[in-house]
């Protein structure tokens, strides 16, 4: 057989057995096939039929007997009697099978009822459940859309912006104050990157500040502003702002997002600027104020070494400012003070400080100038002030100004001396004549004078607080034997240093009247020479009058008189031992002010006089008008009337004008036996000087804390009474409580002997 012969058989020959393999493999998926159906159907034989039959087998056996009972009774319709007993025997085997039968399926009915109302109960409890799942789900879906309303509502109510970003730092939500702030809407800002909508610089500087939110994400802490910081709005201007941002977490502790919060500082930026404006000026006239004043000049003393230049300070105190303000009222002296200021400043260059250092006082820094020109600017000034007419309710007033001025070049070197050296120019320029320029120069005896008297201002008051003030006293001796005699001394206030050295009052006293400390001295004597006799009078020493010198600005201050009154309940002093002596000037000067202070004490019982009496011109004009008890004739008249005719002749006519009026009269400072005898045939009252006997010490230093001392010690005293009184009390309580035991004890013991 050839080659395709043998392929071909062989082809032949291998498709037959592929066929059989074929048809043996659909065998075998058939069979599985009928296999699986016969068993499915096995399953839902079990699944239903088994059960059926479980159920109903009873029932069937019940029929079966019933059925072979029947047919029994049919076939046997008369049996024998061998018979009867067998089938009396199978009736009651069959009777007690339907009996068992019914129990069975009874039975059978119960458990089945059970099983099903068990079924019923897991299917409704099933339902319940699930009803009960749907319900919480509904509820919990309710609460969690009311949490979002709510956080949506509290969130569109804040004052302040809330932006909320993503973990990429994109805006997810704006409420509506973030919206008004950055200017995007809530849509377009959706998504968007937080820097493209929060765009942020410095106030100052204007350079752009990095984002804080991506900064909060990267380090997981809370970022706040620092400095003052201004957002630029979308399409309108920028504002001021401060922010803070926070991240938010899970429950994790991992970062979901961050949320942004702005303010708004516009108000406050401006509430701040309106407050640092008010603290640095005059509220009255919108110029720099003494302490915004005082800091220029400051840094201009404390810089000067390094610059190169000349600078100078004036000093301008107005003149008859207190006349337009006494005569057409605070509202007219503050618009004076507004008119001054606007009348100097265009007179002034670019960069010089003017100021309003208080009251009636400008303050004026001229950096760079040179004397020469300082000197052509201050006078500009006091010609500006000079020609100047204020109008007020149709009256005219004219005012001048007294300035000092200081060239710094030469000059003190603090603040404290160059204000200081300014004051007393100023005040010295006032000294002679006002309306002029004083130049301060280190080496003049007149300024450095007037320094002085400002350096006793601080001496002044540490004086007072440390207690080193204290009082001497000098008698008046009646001078006619005539007379009465009558105690009367007056009370003279002087100090002690800090070298405790007693200082006469010549040295401090006009400084205190210049810087207006003379209301706290008079108080600090009053209180003082109050409780020296309110002591002498509870030790029954308490005799004549003692005078006490009463300022000027004591008298023109309304709450002095209350303070007198006060100190006179306080010590129970009597009103007649008291005298007060007024100057002639300050009467003159306060007519009205003195005149009801005398009416005002003397009605009680006090005694006035008239101090330095005969330098004023105008004195015996002013005397019909003042209702006072004595005339103290000035010393500078007694001193020289030995040896000036003229000096002798003022005080015998001062002496006959008292006369007539009805007051007598006091010669002071009489320091000679001559001047004695000629005062006492002039017939002058009373005379006091050296020549009758010197100040004596009357309440020495350290009142105030002997006094606080010795009323520790009196209370320590009272306590310690008190403590021995209340002892003294329970022994006597005692004493009672035994005297009581002691008789209820003999009662007793009369009881127990009586039977």
């Amino acid at each position: 057989m050839d080659d395709a012969g043998r392929s071909v058989a062989a082809g032949t020959g291998l498709r037959p057995r592929t066929r059989q393999r074929s048809a043996d493999a659909a065998r075998a998926e058939g069979r599985a096939v009928k296999a699986n159906v016969r068993s499915k159907a096995l399953r839902k034989h079990a699944e239903y039929v088994e059960p059926l039959l479980d159920s109903i087998w009873p029932f069937l056996a019940i029929v079966v007997v019933l059925v072979a009972l029947a047919l029994t009774d049919f076939l046997l319709v008369e049996p024998p009697h061998a018979a009867r007993a067998t089938l009396l025997a199978l009736r009651l085997v069959a009777g007690t099978a339907l009996l068992v039968l019914a129990g069975l399926t009874l039975r059978r009915l119960f458990v089945q009822r059970a099983r099903l109302q068990d079924a019923l109960r897991a299917s409704e409890d099933r339902l319940v459940s699930s009803l009960s799942d749907i319900q919480k789900r509904r509820q919990a879906e309710a609460l969690l859309f009311e949490e979002k309303e709510r956080a949506q509502v509290t969130l569109a109510s804040i004052a302040d912006a809330v932006v909320t970003v993503d973990t990429s730092g994109r805006i997810e939500y704006l409420n509506p104050v973030a919206e008004r702030v950055t200017g995007w809407p809530v849509g377009e800002a959706r998504q968007r990157a937080v820097a493209e909508v929060f765009a942020v610089v410095d106030e100052q500087t204007g350079a752009p500040i990095a984002d804080p939110v991506a900064r909060a994400l990267t380090d997981g802490e809370i970022v706040e502003a620092e400095g003052n910081v201004v957002l630029l709005c979308r399409g309108a201007e920028s504002i001021a702002i401060d922010y803070s941002v926070a991240p938010i977490r899970d429950r994790a502790a991992n970062i979901v997002g961050a949320v942004l919060v702005i303010q708004d500082m516009s108000r406050e930026r401006q509430y701040a600027a309106r407050l640092s404006n008010l603290a640095s000026h005059d509220a009255l006239t919108g110029l720099l104020n003494r302490r915004e004043f005082e800091q220029r000049v400051r840094s201009l003393v404390e810089a000067r070494d390094g610059q190169v230049g000349q600078h100078a300070v004036l000093y301008l105190d107005l003149d008859q400012f207190k006349v337009v303000n006494d005569t057409s009222g605070h509202a007219a002296g503050d618009e004076l003070l507004r008119q001054v200021g606007a009348l100097l400043r265009p007179r002034l260059r670019e960069g010089d400080v003017l100021a309003r250092l208080g009251g009636d006082e400008f303050g004026v820094l001229l950096p760079h100038c040179p004397p020469a020109p300082a000197l052509r600017i201050a006078d500009a000034l006091r010609k500006a002030i000079v020609d100047f007419r204020f109008a007020w309710k149709n009256r005219s007033f004219t005012i001048g100004v007294s300035i000092g001025l200081v060239n710094l070049a030469d000059g003190p070197h603090t603040l404290a001396s160059v204000l200081s050296a300014a004051d007393a120019a100023c005040y010295l320029a006032k000294d002679k004549g006002r309306n002029r320029v004083q130049v301060y120069r280190p080496e003049d005896s007149e300024v450095a004078a007037r320094r002085g008297e400002m350096e006793w201002v601080n001496r002044i008051h540490r004086a007072l607080a440390e207690d080193r003030l204290c009082l001497y006293s000098q008698p008046m001796r009646p001078m006619q034997a005539s007379a009465a005699h009558v105690e009367h001394e007056e009370l003279l206030v002087r100090l002690i240093d800090e070298q405790n050295e007693l200082i006469p009052p010549i040295a401090f006293i006009p400084a205190a009247e210049r810087y207006h400390l003379m209301p706290t001295i008079d108080r600090w004597v009053i209180r003082t020479a109050f409780r020296v006799l309110a002591e002498r009078r509870a030790e029954g020493r308490l005799g004549g009058t003692y005078a006490i010198n009463v300022s000027g600005a004591s008298i023109g201050d309304e709450e002095f008189q209350d303070y007198v009154r006060e100190s006179f309940a306080r010590f129970r002093i009597p009103h007649a031992s008291i005298c007060f002596e007024i100057t002639e000037t300050t009467a003159v000067t306060s007519l009205s002010k003195a005149a009801e202070f005398i009416g005002a004490f003397r009605e009680p019982g006090c005694r006035f006089a008239l101090d330095d009496f005969g330098v004023g011109v105008s004195s015996f004009t002013y005397l019909k008008q003042l209702p006072v008890d004595y005339l103290k004739i000035d010393g500078s008249f007694v001193k020289n009337m030995l040896n000036d005719p003229v000096d002798a002749a003022m005080v015998e006519a001062i002496h006959r004008i008292a006369r007539v009026m009805g007051k007598q009269t006091i010669a002071e400072s009489v320091e000679s036996a001559a001047t004695l005898d000629a005062l006492r045939s002039v017939g002058i009252d009373y005379a006091q000087g050296n020549a009758i006997a010197p100040p004596t010490m009357f309440a020495p230093p350290g009142m105030r804390a002997r006094h606080v001392a010795e009323r520790g010690r009196h209370d320590g005293e009272r306590a310690r009474t008190a403590e021995r009184h209340d002892a003294e009390r329970r022994r006597s309580d005692d004493v009672v409580h035994i005297g009581d035991g002691e008789r209820k004890r003999q009662r007793m013991h009369k009881g127990r002997v009586a039977p």
